[in-house]
């Protein structure tokens, strides 16, 4: 039989031991509006507004950083597999300078749906971890926040860049946030 002192001591034990220390992320999402997406030439000048293209019409960008690695769910109206390219770039800065910044680029096509990754600083490229999913509409990746030196926070600015065969040339474009790094994200 247990005594009341050994009981609470074997419970004081396990609650020590059962819980460890709790990991911790700071997460920013940004919604960004429907049928915002525009036809760009092969200049990068806008064409015209598509609204009613949800293909690659961004929604929702969540960016989580946490005590060892970034990662984030980039949500579509809809994302259907390309023709000829995909690409989703993932623009990152930790301070005002400019040799602080970094860019995470998804490359995906028609022979490669799946596509591949990388992310690319001033100190060379980095591994990353990505799924492109188009049944559920959206792009998840992950990478080590070793990469940028874990530094105290980033921003994130994160654009989408479709091009067709038939479009000779041109591209429809999505941003979020809209022309600016969205809010800072501290490191958990």
């Amino acid at each position: 039989m247990f005594s009341v002192r050994s009981l609470i001591s074997c419970l004081a034990a396990l609650g020590l031991v059962g819980l460890g220390s709790a990991s911790y992320a700071d997460a920013r999402v940004v919604v960004d509006s429907a049928a915002d997406v525009v036809l760009i030439d092969i200049n990068g000048d806008t064409v015209a507004a598509a609204p009613e293209r949800n293909d690659g019409d961004i929604r929702r960008v969540r960016i989580t950083y946490a005590e060892d690695h970034i990662s984030g769910v980039i949500s579509f109206a809809a994302l259907d597999r390309p023709d000829a390219r995909l690409l989703v770039r993932v623009n990152v800065r930790w301070s005002s300078s400019q040799d602080d910044r970094g860019g995470l680029v998804i490359i995906a096509s028609e022979r490669r749906p799946e596509g591949g990754a990388r992310f690319y600083t001033n100190a060379g490229a980095c591994p990353v971890q990505h799924h492109v999913d188009y049944a559920h509409d959206r792009v998840t990746f992950s990478l080590a926040s070793s990469c940028i030196g874990d530094p105290g926070w980033i921003q994130a600015f994160t654009h989408l860049l479709a091009r067709a065969r038939h479009t000779e040339g041109m591209a429809w474009v999505d941003a979020a946030p809209d022309k600016t790094y969205g809010p800072r994200i501290h490191h958990g």
